[in-house]
């Protein structure tokens, strides 16, 4: 049986207002910081629930399209508008290729890596684009909450790229919560759905990660 049209429609809707959450989580575009840890929860659902597999590149190509367009538009001083957007459309074909291979190995593996396979992608890039000359290290989405120190004090040890790391596992997390709960509501949803084993250890880890990480930066900020 075929999608149907307002399933197709809900997850559009779910993948632009993922694109609009990481457009304002940069400080010139409303500063909203927080949504940072659950930005991409909507492009998630979206993906693995309700567009068709041959769609669910989309939200993916959406998600990179509109967080490129943000940080190129911090740079419009300097940067007339057809680049902005040519570096909006160049990412986000990249995340249209990336998208067309994220839900397929998620579902053949049966979830094991789902809460560190796209934020590994997405750091690697980071990685490769941090030496040019005009953003630096701009992108990286740790910067979003920047403002909390309290927050990320141990990246002076583990360094950044760890902390964009934990900032995507927990929109995976969350996002992997949400469609265990759709399996079991909405079973029709599921093309595969989440094992209850995997839902537990893909929540227990990054929960104690976080406990750690948030009890470690605490201790370094009030040492200092």
């Amino acid at each position: 049986m075929g999608v149907s049209r307002a399933r197709i429609l809900g997850g559009l809707g779910l993948s632009l207002l993922s694109a609009v959450f990481l457009v304002v989580i940069w400080e010139a575009f409303g500063n909203l910081w927080w949504l940072t840890f659950v930005a991409f929860v909507p492009m998630y659902l979206a993906q693995y629930r309700l567009l068709p597999r041959r769609w669910s590149a989309v939200p993916v190509g959406l998600a990179f399209a509109a967080y490129y367009l943000a940080l190129a538009a911090v740079g419009s001083s300097v940067l007339p508008t057809w680049v902005i957007l040519g570096i909006a459309a160049v990412f986000g074909l990249v995340g249209l290729a990336i998208g067309m291979v994220l839900r397929p190995f998620a579902e053949r593996t049966n979830y094991r890596w789902f809460v560190v396979q796209f934020g590994l992608i997405w750091v690697a890039i980071d990685l490769l684009v941090q030496d040019n000359e005009l953003i630096g290290t701009y992108s990286w989405i740790a910067y979003r909450i920047g403002g909390l120190p309290q927050l990320v004090q141990p990246v002076s040890v583990v360094s950044t790229p760890a902390l964009n790391l934990l900032l995507h596992v927990v929109n995976a997390a969350i996002a992997l919560a949400v469609l265990a709960l759709l399996d079991r509501r909405r079973p029709h949803l599921a093309d595969v759905p989440v094992p209850r084993r995997v839902l537990a250890w893909s929540l227990g880890v990054p929960a104690a990660v976080c406990v750690a990480w948030v009890a470690w930066s605490l201790l370094i900020f009030t040492s200092v």
